[in-house]
């Protein structure tokens, strides 16, 4: 993942800047007002997109939005889908006062959000009245607690992959388990789910670590004595970004703990892995929903052609957006009889049987949470002279929303944004 500071431009050079580059205009923090992302002959659906402000992670937001134009652009007309991108002015990405201007500005048919899905809250009856169904499409950090009616998700099945990668660390790597994490990683409900699975079968975790607190007083090289004298089977690293760049280099640098297995979070992996400075990080493993290297032509074409249109290799992000896109295409197809009442009053119903095959493999919403329940794939990262490359060993069983209880003892930090937007 490539990030970038901030920048802010004025309309005029927003819009100029969207129509040389599309989407990857949207690393601005706030956006300057609605306007056509991408538009096709005789567009049937209108897509509402209400972004966070992705502040510190702007690209994010943008390969997403990159993600969703692929899709359009490769549609040539078949699925007639029209882009309607405003920012939400906020971290969180999803208010009653943003959904009701997005309504009144753009009209959409169904509205798309990264926000976090506890931000529902209240939005129901604005949502049927105006009879608009709502897609958070999100990294799915935190587990679904409960479901509207008007409401979908499709994720990158974060906290499933954190779940699912502490179950198969128990029976491949050993039982015992220190966790380490960045302070702001520290508040999801993905990294608990990693200490359930574990515990799930017979595994414990040892030792715990937050780091990257302000005025902590924390030192890598302290940490890494502090993890080999807990005598550990491996260590499990939930990290994104900077963050996990640091704690890669110091991890593969100390004598303590380069040669000790590595479980890494999914986006510990997210095109941040550094270099080796002392010798390549040993035995590197993650599990996830989507890598570059997945073996199916859905997913070779796609990573393809986002290279060719952007010039830059596609993240998971960009993934989710093209994903998003596909299931609202799906749904649109199977609800539209060549009128738009038609295609609006029958357009949740449709999106509750919709399904897709992109890069990711084979998407359905499960009905009775109206969610996307992603696949797993558990992957091997390995040094290969000048770069880090990944292979997939083998699929791992999804997790239903419904199949686990993420619960902690612990402190939470409560955080109200969705991941990566802070």
């Amino acid at each position: 993942m490539e990030f970038v500071s901030p920048t802010v431009v004025t309309r005029r050079g927003f819009l100029k800047e969207l129509a040389a580059t599309g989407a990857s205009a949207l690393l601005v923090p706030h956006l300057p007002g609605v306007g056509p992302l991408a538009s096709l002959v005789t567009p049937s659906l209108r897509i509402g997109l209400l972004m966070p402000s992705f502040q510190a992670y702007p690209r994010v937001g943008a390969s997403f939005i990159d993600g969703m134009a692929l899709f359009v652009a490769q549609s040539d007309g078949l699925h007639n889908l029209q882009l309607r991108a405003a920012d939400a002015g906020s971290q969180a990405g999803l208010s009653q006062h943003e959904l009701e201007q997005l309504w009144q500005e753009a009209q959409p048919d169904v509205v798309v959000s990264m926000a976090n899905p506890s931000l529902t809250d209240g939005l129901q009856p604005l949502l049927e009245q105006a009879a608009v169904p709502l897609m958070i499409s999100h990294a799915g950090a935190n587990r679904l607690e409960k479901q509207e009616a008007n409401v979908f998700y499709n994720t990158l099945g974060y906290w499933q992959a954190s779940y699912r990668a502490g179950a198969y660390a128990a029976d491949a790597l050993g039982r015992r388990a220190v966790v380490v994490s960045s302070f702001y990683e520290s508040g999801y409900d993905a990294l608990y789910a990693f200490e359930q699975g574990l515990a799930a079968q017979g595994g414990q975790v040892v030792g715990r670590h937050v780091t990257h607190v302000p005025a902590s007083g924390f030192t890598m090289p302290g940490l890494m004595r502090r993890i080999a004298a807990a005598a550990p089977d491996f260590v499990y690293g939930q990290f994104s970004g900077p963050a996990a760049a640091d704690f890669v280099t110091a991890y593969s640098s100390s004598r303590y703990t380069r040669l000790l297995p590595l479980l890494g979070s999914t986006f510990l992996m997210e095109n941040t892995l550094p270099g080796p400075a002392a010798g390549a990080v040993a035995q590197l493993k993650s599990v996830s929903s989507w890598s570059p290297s997945l073996e199916m032509v859905e997913n070779t074409r796609f990573v393809k052609a986002f290279r060719s249109r952007y010039g830059r290799a596609p993240d998971s992000f960009a993934v989710l957006g093209y994903d998003t896109a596909g299931l609202l295409s799906a749904a649109a197809d199977a609800a539209s009889d060549d009128s738009a009442r038609a295609l609006r009053s029958g357009f949740a119903t449709a999106l509750r049987k919709a399904q897709f095959r992109g890069p990711r493999g084979l998407l359905a919403m499960d009905r009775a949470t109206q969610s996307i329940v992603p696949r797993l794939y558990l992957r091997e990262v390995t040094w290969e002279g000048v770069a880090y490359g990944s292979r997939i060993l083998r699929d791992l069983p999804p997790v239903a929303e419904q199949l686990a209880h993420v619960q902690s003892d612990s402190p939470r930090t409560g955080w109200l944004n969705p991941y990566l937007s802070i």
